[in-house]
């Protein structure tokens, strides 16, 4: 199922600095999406799920029992998962959704292209003079190239068809709206017995945009308070809190990052251990709040040596490392 494994990094910074980061760990796997949605519905059959395609959702009656209406028939349930995306219709039926409209606060755009001579075991991710960045991520035969901002943000198109010109890259641009967690007020993601997981819940970090993880975490958190009894609304919100919490982090960290573009670069390829800490956030090792927390520690040495060096230009200073972290 895995299309791609890669070890290497490829930081691009609008400064034109290149900051390769290597493990000798996969630090991205990539997978091919219908490939990864058809895995989970197999799974879920094999374990015993009843599994219909060919009806949708209606809504939801909300009461002793659950009524879910679909476009052929009504379903008693004790429980309703709404894993129906960032504009879930489950939010809305169950009046989970006061607030929703304000999580959808970014906009991906991608492109399937040929890889040709694009190093297969590296992605590469280019950070410009806004607030996100454009990807390039190999998934088999293909390449995945793509742009991530700030839904406001409408130099976002012009931005990635004018990378895709200069690069010779050709395809058909699709794009979608994507929550972020950790700005604002939490969600409410569970009540009358109707819990929300996924994108559907807010569940995306405010830095990378990474979904699919966290979409699992919120899935698997909501089984275990079913399983675990009467209390699952409450079970899971308590879950959930901790995740928000670390989006805050995560927030807090996106905004040190993207507000301070000329120094990130000179931090990164001064600092091992900075390297090594993202490694073990994108792996899943560390929180968000352990690495702002270690990132702000460290941060004061690099910081004096980055603003001697702007004050005395004949300083060298070493920004394109590309060694093991």
């Amino acid at each position: 199922m895995i299309r791609s494994e890669c070890y290497e990094m490829e930081n691009v910074f609008a400064n034109d600095s290149v900051i390769s980061i290597k493990s000798s760990k996969p630090i991205v796997s990539v997978v091919h999406r219908n490939d990864f949605d058809k895995h989970l519905l197999d799974s879920a059959g094999d374990a015993g799920a009843g599994i219909s395609t060919e009806e949708s959702f209606r809504g939801v009656e909300l009461g002793e029992t659950l009524t879910v209406r679909t476009n052929k028939r009504n379903i008693s349930a004790d429980y309703l998962v709404g894993a129906d995306g960032v504009n879930s219709s489950v939010a809305k039926s169950a009046m989970l959704w006061e607030h929703w409209p304000t999580l959808r606060t970014a906009l991906g755009i991608e492109c399937d292209v040929p890889i040709g001579d694009f190093n297969p075991q590296k992605v590469r991710v280019q950070f410009g003079d806004y607030t996100g960045y454009i990807w390039e991520f190999p998934r088999g035969e293909v390449l995945d190239v793509g742009i991530i901002g700030d839904m406001s943000d409408a130099s976002l198109h012009g931005r990635i068809q004018s990378f895709m010109q200069m690069n010779g890259y050709t395809g058909r641009i699709k794009g979608w709206h994507l929550p972020v967690a950790g700005v604002g007020r939490m969600p409410t993601v569970s009540r009358n017995r109707v819990l929300l997981v996924g994108d559907a819940s807010g569940a995306v970090d405010p830095w990378f945009g990474e979904g699919i993880y966290y979409a699992l975490l919120s899935g698997e958190q909501a089984a275990h308070s079913i399983i675990a009894g009467s209390n699952a609304q409450s079970t899971y919100q308590a879950s959930y809190r901790k995740f928000w919490n670390d989006m805050v982090w995560a927030k807090r960290f996106a905004q040190l990052f993207f507000n301070n573009k000329s120094f990130v670069p000179f931090f990164l390829a001064n600092d091992k251990k900075l390297r090594a800490l993202l490694i073990q956030l994108l792996s899943g090792e560390i929180s968000f709040r352990e690495l702002f927390i270690r990132t702000t520690l460290r941060a004061p040495s690099p910081a004096a040596k980055f603003w001697l060096n702007r004050a005395m230009p004949g300083r060298s200073q070493n920004s394109n490392p590309t060694m093991p972290s």
